[in-house]
C-alpha cells in the first residue's frame, strides 16, 4: 500500500484554518502483504451509510462525511482482498493516518519485546498495548515494561518498574500514560501503583494504596477497562506464598480504579458473594461487567458467573454447571454481547450461557489441544479468538443453519479461520487496540506446555468482519444475523424461526440481532409470516439489559425502555397482521415504527443507545419472518 492522500475535512476534528496540508494514509506493514494490490478499496466508517471509494496509490480521497470515525482499507487483486487495515479514531489522530495493514486474520510476529515471560500486568490505552513485569521461565521476577503502538510494527522495552512484580494490573490514564498497580514483588504483594509515560519512558514514584482498613494489596485480580480512565477490579489475593497467590488471602472485594491528570484513585464497589482470585472479567458496551470462575480461599475452582451492574452483583446464567463433568472447570470466558456469554472448560467444551439458559454448543472444535482454549477474546463481528484459532458464534444464514432442537447441527461453522505461524500456543494475553487489531503477549507452547520461545509479541489483524466493516445495507441472511438464544434457525424458504420470547420486565426479548452492527441511526425490518397473539418485538439496545423494545401485533403497538433512563414518549396507533412488513427506524433518539409503510408509532427518548438492532417473538409462541433487512441511515 502506498501513500494515499486524505483531504483535510471537518470529520478529522482539525480547525478549518489548519486544513491546508493533506493528511495521508501510511501503511504499517504486518504479515502477508507481499502480493502487490492492483488498487485500494477505502470506506469511511461511522454511524451512517457509505459507499467505498476505489483508488490507486497516491490519489486523494473525496471529502469524508462529517460523522466519519475511521477508514477501512482493503488491498485488492481483481475483486479479492489480499490485505486489510483500519485506522484508529480520526479525531484522535495527529499527522499521517497510520493503518496496520496485513493479511485478513493474519497473526503476525512483532519484532522486539524482549525475552519470554509470563504473569505480567497486561492492558493498554487503545493506542498502545502494554505488558509490565512478569516471571522468566526460571521463575525470576522482572521489571521490564514492554509496549507496542498501534501505528508501529515493532515492540520495545520503554521503562523499568521500580519494584519487579508479576500478576499486577494496568490502568490506562490517557493515550500515552498508564499506571501499573499491585502485583507480587520480592517482598510479597505490592500495595502501590506506578505511573509510566510510555512516550518518554518516565517512571513516577510509587503511590501507596490505602483504605480505611490499611494498605490495599492486590495481585491476581480480575480486571476489565471501562473507558475514560476507569478499570473495574474484582477479587485477587492480598498475600503471596512462595511467590504465588496464597489462597487463604483471597479477596471478595471489588474496586473502581480511575486515572486522571497524574492522579490514581480507587473506590470500593459491591462485594462478591465469596472470595476468589485468577477469575475472568469482561464487559459489554453499556458498562455491564461479567465475572466468571477463579480460585476460592480454599484453593478450589469457582464455578460461578456473576453480573455486575447498577451497583450490585448478581448470579448470571442458566444451570451451566449441570453440563460439566465432576472435575471439569472453567478455563476461559468472554461476554457475547448482547445476549449471552461464552464459557470454555479445561476439556474444550464451549457452553452458551444466557440469562435463563445454558447449552453446550461445541466440544473441541477444530483444535488439537483443548488447553488452547484458555485464551478467549471477543473480536469485531462477534467472532472469538480461542487460542490461535478464530471461531464465529452461531450465525443464522446459509453458512450456518442453527437448530439445536435437531440435535445434530453445530452452532459453530467448524472450520477455524486463523492461519498461525509456528506452533500453537495457549494462554497468550490479549490486548485490543482501537483499530480492531489485537496484540497477543507471550503464551505457552500447546505441545510442551512450556513458555513459547518464538516472538513474545504478536498482532492479529482480524478480517473486515461483520456489517460494521463490510456492508452498511443488508438484504440477505447469510452471515448477517446472530442468534440471541439457542433454537433460532433458518427455516426452508428463507424464513427465520423466532422461538417464544420469554420476555421479562428487566430484559429485552432479543431473538436474533444483526451481527457486529451498532449505531444510533439504523433501519431494521422484516415481513412477518406467522406470529402469536401477542405479536413480535423489535429492539434497539446495547445488551439484554439496556435498550428500547417495541411490540406490535393484532392487539396494537407499544414501547418500553429496559434499564435506566426515561421511558419513551410516543404517539400513534396501529396493528400488525400476518403477511405485513414491520420496520423500525432509529435516528438518534427519534424512533418511527412503520407497518406496510404507514407510520404506526413515533417515539422520542433521551440518551438513545448506540446499540444493535434485533427481533424476537412474543411470549405466546414462535413467529416466522422473511425478507429481513438492515441499513444505516444516510449522512
Amino acid at each position: 500500500m502506498g501513500a494515499v492522500g486524505v483531504a483535510c475535512v471537518a470529520a478529522l476534528a482539525v480547525p478549518a484554518s489548519a486544513c491546508a496540508p493533506e493528511r495521508r494514509l501510511r501503511a504499517v506493514h504486518g504479515c502477508g502483504t507481499d502480493d502487490a494490490a492492483d488498487r485500494l478499496r477505502i470506506s469511511a466508517r461511522g454511524d451512517f451509510a457509505s459507499s467505498p471509494v476505489f483508488v490507486d496509490d497516491d490519489a486523494t480521497l473525496p471529502p469524508l462525511p462529517d460523522r466519519t470515525r475511521a477508514l477501512t482499507v482493503e488491498g485488492l487483486v481483481g475483486e479479492d482482498p489480499v490485505a486489510v487495515g483500519r485506522t484508529g479514531p480520526l479525531g484522535a489522530a495527529k499527522g499521517d493516518l497510520a493503518v496496520y495493514y496485513a493479511r485478513a486474520d493474519g497473526l503476525c510476529a512483532v519484532v522486539g519485546g524482549g525475552t519470554p515471560r509470563s504473569g505480567g500486568a497486561v492492558g493498554g490505552t487503545g493506542a498502545i498495548a502494554v505488558y509490565a513485569g512478569g516471571r522468566t521461565p526460571q521463575g525470576n521476577l522482572v521489571g521490564d515494561v514492554v509496549a507496542t503502538r498501534r501505528d508501529e510494527a515493532t515492540a520495545r522495552v520503554v521503562a523499568t518498574l521500580p519494584i519487579p512484580s508479576a500478576e499486577g494490573f494496568v490502568v490506562g490514564e490517557d493515550r500515552d500514560t498508564v499506571w501499573i498497580v499491585g502485583g507480587i514483588g520480592p517482598a510479597g504483594v505490592v500495595a502501590s501503583g506506578t505511573r509510566i509515560d510510555l512516550d518518554s519512558g518516565t517512571v513516577g514514584d510509587p503511590v501507596p494504596l490505602w483504605t480505611e482498613d490499611g494498605p490495599l494489596r492486590i495481585a491476581g485480580a480480575a480486571t476489565v477497562p471501562l473507558g475514560e480512565g476507569r478499570t473495574f477490579v474484582a477479587g485477587g489475593c492480598a498475600a503471596a506464598l512462595d511467590g504465588v497467590c496464597d489462597p487463604s488471602s483471597a479477596q471478595a472485594s471489588t474496586w473502581m480504579f480511575a486515572a486522571d491528570d497524574h492522579t490514581l484513585s480507587w473506590d470500593r464497589g459491591p462485594p462478591l458473594p465469596g472470595p476468589r482470585f485468577h477469575a475472568f472479567a469482561d464487559a459489554l458496551e453499556d458498562g455491564t461487567v461479567f465475572l466468571a470462575g477463579g480460585v476460592d480461599d480454599a484453593g478450589n475452582p469457582v464455578r460461578e458467573i456473576l453480573r455486575v451492574a447498577d451497583g450490585g452483583v448478581v448470579p448470571f446464567g442458566g444451570a451451566w454447571t449441570d453440563l460439566l463433568a465432576a472435575d471439569e472447570v472453567l478455563a476461559g470466558f468472554a461476554a457475547a454481547a448482547p445476549a449471552a456469554a461464552i464459557v470454555v472448560t479445561d476439556l474444550g467444551r464451549w457452553i452458551w450461557v444466557g440469562p435463563d439458559f445454558a447449552e453446550t454448543i461445541a466440544v473441541g472444535v477444530g483444535l488439537d489441544v483443548p488447553r488452547s482454549y484458555r485464551t478467549v477474546h471477543r473480536l469485531p463481528g462477534e467472532r472469538f479468538l480461542a487460542g490461535d484459532v478464530i471461531l464465529p458464534l452461531a450465525v443464522v444464514g446459509a453458512d450456518a443453519t442453527v437448530d439445536q432442537g435437531a440435535g445434530n447441527a453445530p452452532a459453530f461453522p467448524v472450520q477455524p479461520t486463523l492461519r498461525t505461524p509456528g506452533p500453537r500456543r495457549f494462554a497468550a494475553a490479549p490486548v485490543p487496540l482501537e483499530d480492531g487489531t489485537v496484540v497477543l503477549f507471550g503464551g505457552f507452547d500447546a505441545s510442551s506446555e512450556m513458555l513459547a520461545t518464538g516472538a513474545f509479541v504478536r498482532r492479529l489483524r482480524p478480517g473486515m468482519d461483520g456489517p460494521d466493516e463490510v456492508s452498511t445495507s443488508l438484504g440477505g441472511l447469510a452471515g448477517a444475523l446472530m442468534a440471541g438464544v439457542p433454537g433460532v434457525a433458518l427455516a426452508p424458504g428463507g424464513e427465520v424461526r423466532l422461538p417464544a420470547g420469554a420476555s421479562q420486565p428487566d430484559m429485552l426479548a432479543a431473538g436474533v440481532h444483526v451481527r457486529g452492527l451498532r449505531g444510533t441511526r439504523l433501519r431494521f425490518g422484516a415481513v412477518v409470516t406467522a406470529m402469536p397473539d401477542d405479536g413480535v418485538r423489535l429492539v434497539h439496545g446495547t445488551s439484554r439489559f439496556r435498550g428500547i423494545e417495541f411490540a406490535a401485533g393484532p392487539q396494537g403497538v407499544s414501547s418500553r425502555r429496559v434499564g435506566p433512563g426515561a421511558a419513551p414518549e410516543c404517539t400513534g396507533t396501529g396493528t400488525l397482521g400476518s403477511g405485513q412488513r414491520i420496520e423500525l427506524e432509529a435516528d438518534e433518539g427519534s424512533y418511527t415504527l412503520r407497518i406496510d409503510g404507514a407510520t404506526a408509532l413515533v417515539c422520542t427518548i433521551e440518551d438513545p443507545p448506540f446499540g444493535y438492532a434485533g427481533m424476537a417473538s412474543g411470549d405466546g409462541g414462535e413467529a416466522r419472518v422473511r425478507e429481513l433487512s438492515v441499513a444505516r441511515l444516510p449522512p
